[in-house]
């Protein structure tokens, strides 16, 4: 079983890698690491939330 270091680890890689030219765009901004991961994890949650209530 993969531990949930590992897990956290690759989920954070993958919310930064999903779109590069956000990425790029925030870093411009002067934006990174723990900054970016949670942007990205709010505006994933956000629109979630937002399709939850919509279709639910």
């Amino acid at each position: 079983m993969i531990d949930l270091h590992r897990l956290w680890a690759l989920i954070k890689v993958s919310l930064i890698y999903r779109q590069p030219e956000l990425t790029l765009r925030e870093r411009k901004n002067h934006k990174s690491g723990d900054q970016l991961i949670k942007k990205f994890l709010l505006m994933d949650l956000g629109s979630g939330a937002l399709l939850a209530v919509v279709f639910g």
